[in-house]
């Protein structure tokens, strides 16, 4: 497959203790802790898939692609850092030595985020579903496609992750990029050109198509299979387990019919009283018992919420640098005392 640039470009991540270097074999790179990102950084669990990368013959721009604090997006300059956890993130690149003296004639942009308009071309993508179609221009090189924020095109209620494909636009040509490939898959497996060839590739239940198509392409009706046969896996396994819970569950009650059956017996038999006064303080303790086991359990809100990462993360940077100007504080006013005492003790002596 050729893809929108072959331009040579890498990713530095660096902390205070380790400096890494990623050298990218395609145009575009997954970024966070996912076994399926490259690179891949040993960061939260919530930062599976954090950033999209993608590299143009004169530029990188970088998307997020999940709740991250104060968050940089667009184009990002060679002396730029961004930062993924510890790791502050920098990207390089070489272009071709022909756009090098194209370039140098030529008024650099200053935007780090590219406006609509910016981008050549009247590319337009269909996207249809069920008996309704909308055709849409495409206005950026890169547009990510989902269902929630921080997607560009947000698409509710149409079976798609908060952020499932990127639109990569170049040259009059249009790529689709999965942002969940399979692990064990070809990486470019996870790139797809759209073509005008009255064929659509389909993402949740929206067709998607450059102009009318009625045929599925091949590439999306693999890629809906394998979604397939994850999905009927995952309701097996969850079938095995609640069987599982079940089973565990039904002997604890045969014991307790059984022990309700013996006990009464051996009550009336040994005289300590009867077996009805048993059964009415059995059947109240099985009453709290079974109101203590239906009780609403409470639910916390889990650190897997995007919305709470983003203000755990947010709080903590806001306390360190509370923390900061706390300290600073403190050393002027020591400083100031000290000069003050010192400026005392000089005109005590002075006049003595």
């Amino acid at each position: 497959m050729t893809f929108w640039t072959e331009s040579e470009w890498r990713v530095f991540a660096s902390t205070a203790k380790e400096n890494l270097q990623f050298e990218q074999e395609l145009p575009f790179a997954l970024i966070g802790s996912g076994t399926h990102c490259h690179p891949r950084l040993p960061v939260q669990a919530e930062l599976e898939t954090a950033y999209f990368a993608c590299s143009f013959d004169d530029r990188i721009e970088l998307w997020p692609l999940c709740a991250v604090a104060f968050p940089a997006w667009g184009i990002i300059p060679c002396d730029v850092e961004v930062l993924l956890g510890h790791y502050r993130l920098r990207f390089e690149k070489h272009p071709k030595p022909s756009l090098e003296r194209a370039g140098s004639n030529s008024p650099q942009d200053t935007s780090l985020i590219p406006g609509p308009g910016q981008i050549p071309g009247d590319m337009r993508l269909t996207m249809a579903w069920e008996q309704k179609s909308v055709t849409k221009p495409i206005a950026r090189a890169v547009t990510i496609l989902g269902s929630q924020h921080p997607s560009v095109w947000r698409t509710r209620g149409r079976q798609m992750l908060p952020c499932d494909h990127a639109l990569v636009c170049a040259n009059h040509r249009l790529w689709l990029v999965d942002l969940h490939p399979p692990e064990n898959s070809m990486k470019n497996s996870a790139v797809f050109e759209l073509l005008a060839n009255q064929e659509y590739y389909q993402v949740g239940d929206m067709r998607l198509s450059l102009g009318p198509a009625s045929v599925e392409c091949e590439a999306s009706v693999t890629r809906r299979k394998r979604l397939q046969s994850r999905a009927d896996a995952s309701e097996t396994s969850k079938s095995h387990g609640s069987s599982a819970s079940t089973s565990v569950k039904t002997l604890p009650a045969a014991e307790r019919v059984t022990r309700e059956r013996a006990i009464p017996e051996r009550v009336a038999t040994e005289g300590g009283g009867s077996a009805e006064d048993y059964e009415r303080t059995d059947a109240k303790s099985m009453v709290l018992s079974n109101t203590a086991a239906t009780s609403p359990t409470p639910v916390l809100e889990g650190f897997d919420c995007p919305e709470m990462l983003t203000s755990r993360l947010t709080g903590r940077l806001v306390s360190i640098n509370q923390s900061r100007f706390t300290r600073a504080k403190s050393l002027r006013v020591g400083a100031s005392a000290i000069t003050f005492a010192a400026a005392i003790a000089f005109l005590v002596w002075l006049f003595q």
